[in-house]
């Protein structure tokens, strides 16, 4: 039992666009595969991007902000063709972020550097290999990330979290206006609110974890919590394949997504799943499995010019629903995400 808590403790990507689920596996065979539901009321625009090594960004902050230049290529996949919910580079580092409404950024302080919550995703892929990387940098730089309102006047309230091939793990949440970090191969379950601490403490009620209760069966984010943590563990750790590991995590999404008919606008953390994603971070795929698609499709990062000076390319996911399958060869040459470039 001792050994199940320790794998069942954390991980992630959602923003206050993404309530959402999240969970990483890790099996003996060397497979990391990291899964999420993306969950919320309305059909959020999701396309794809491929973004090369050498692109100049911008924070998007009114003033100080952080500039900086990819060092990563990078696939990502945006909402309301605003910016990334999440994102995995050529390192196989994932970062995504899901809905925390606790999340408290504080008053902008512009002695600080600002990073808007539009390209906070892109940020994390673009200059970092690894979790470690991420996490060192953000704990020793005084990086200001910037809310915003995302839509329908809905707040940028989010917490992230990050993956790489070697299993670690980063939960990253800003509470009281203060960045708190969770750093460790254990944190490997993620949902919305409330704040990471209190979903382990809520999770030991459950007699799976040594408390008195059955396991919960709600679409509450704290029950999805422990449903993920407890399936998550008990996944096989020596599939067959690739295609048997994949099946796996698809059926703890499963198992923690929520049907059409379930959503309220004014609970955005409680809404129907639309999208499900997985990253592969062994073998640099990226899945998609949209609720309303007949099946999965998928994205070879290994197959992909990441170079400096390669075309930015986009997968219009929006106009083409019917995409399914390897889909690398369908990306075309596009201009920058517009709200991804500073005015």
């Amino acid at each position: 039992m001792k050994k199940l808590i320790t794998l069942c403790v954390f991980f992630v990507f959602t923003s206050s666009l993404f309530p959402c689920s999240r969970i990483m596996w890790v099996g003996n065979n060397g497979y990391v595969l990291v899964g999420r539901n993306i969950d919320w009321f309305e059909d959020m625009k999701v396309n794809a991007w491929i973004f090369p090594r050498g692109i100049e960004r911008d924070g998007l902050a009114s003033g100080n902000s952080i500039k900086w230049t990819s060092k990563y290529g990078s696939i990502s996949s945006t909402v309301y063709e605003k910016g990334p919910i999440e994102a995995i580079n050529e390192k196989g580092l994932g970062a995504a972020v899901l809905y925390l409404s606790e999340s408290d950024f504080g008053k902008r302080d512009e002695n600080r550097p600002g990073l808007s919550l539009y390209v906070w995703t892109q940020f994390i892929v673009d200059n970092f290999a690894t979790v470690d990387e991420a996490v060192n940098y953000l704990q020793n730089n005084d990086l200001q990330i910037i809310e915003l309102k995302i839509v329908n006047d809905i707040p940028g309230l989010v917490h992230m979290a990050l993956g790489d091939p070697s299993g670690d793990n980063a939960i990253i949440e800003y509470l009281n206006g203060k960045i708190t970090i969770h750093h460790g191969k254990e944190f490997q379950i993620m949902t919305n609110d409330p704040s990471y601490d209190k979903q382990l403490a809520y999770m030991k009620n459950f007699d799976v974890f040594g408390g008195a209760k059955p396991l919960p069966g709600s679409h509450e984010p704290d029950d999805r919590f422990v449903r993920a943590a407890y399936y998550t563990a008990h996944l096989p750790l020596n599939p067959a394949n690739n295609n048997e590991a994949i099946a796996g995590v698809r059926s703890v999404l499963k198992n923690v997504a929520q049907p059409y008919g379930t959503s309220d606008p004014k609970r955005p953390n409680v809404s129907h799943t639309f999208l499900s994603t997985i990253m592969d971070l062994t073998n640099n795929i990226y899945y998609l499995d949209f609720a309303r698609k007949s099946g999965l499709l998928w994205i070879k990062l290994n197959d992909i010019d990441f170079s400096k000076g390669a075309s930015v390319k986009k997968l219009d996911l929006i106009n083409n629903p019917d995409y399914t399958g390897n889909v690398t060869e369908k990306f075309v040459p596009s201009e920058q995400l517009k709200s991804m470039i500073s005015k």
